[in-house]
């Protein structure tokens, strides 16, 4: 059983939510079931909470259990976003929009792999996002596959600098200015 227990901006104990069952924290909102509320939702929370046991005294939390609880719950929403914009695309230099989501991905690599095996193949059909199929150039495709590629690549490695920044705040304050 857990407890959920909420601070103000400094870190003074506003709330406590006993008899936790289960929860999903995210960064600004929870998701739990209590034995006394059942299934709730809470959303917008703009000061802090802390999920811990039951037995847990809500007054030795610090600020650094608290940094601690929200950087997971911080390098997840980026995550998240990371991947949101990887698969909202990106406009390659031939002008047409490219949608990159997981599918996209792998029939880019299948597209890519029939392109090498039959290298006498000069044209591809592909989607885009602003005038449905287009017939693109052998060359051009293979264009748009690296744009792709340095698409994605790119969202990753800011993934990765933001989630390094993250690990290494020592403050709520410092979390909080961490933005996609």
């Amino acid at each position: 059983m857990n407890k959920i227990v909420f601070f103000n901006q400094d870190f003074e104990v506003k709330n406590v939510i006993s008899d936790v069952l289960d929860y999903t924290p995210f960064f600004k909102s929870i998701n739990y079931v209590s034995l006394t509320e059942g299934d709730c939702v809470l959303n917008g929370i703009n000061d802090y909470y802390y999920v811990g046991d039951e037995s847990l005294d809500e007054s030795i939390i610090t600020e650094a259990d608290i940094v601690d609880f929200y950087k997971p719950l911080k390098i997840n929403e980026l995550n998240e976003k990371c991947e949101q914009t990887i698969e909202k695309g990106f406009q390659a230099t031939n002008g047409h929009w490219y949608r990159v989501n997981r599918d996209d991905q792998i029939n880019m690599i299948g597209q890519k792999d029939e392109l090498t095996t039959y290298p006498e193949m000069t044209e591809v059909e592909w989607k885009t996002e602003d005038l449905g199929y287009v017939v693109h150039t052998r060359t051009e495709w293979l264009s748009v596959y690296m744009e792709a590629f340095k698409h994605k690549r790119t969202q990753l490695f800011k993934y990765d600098d933001l989630k390094e920044l993250v690990n290494n705040c020592k403050t709520m304050i410092e979390i909080e200015n961490i933005t996609w």
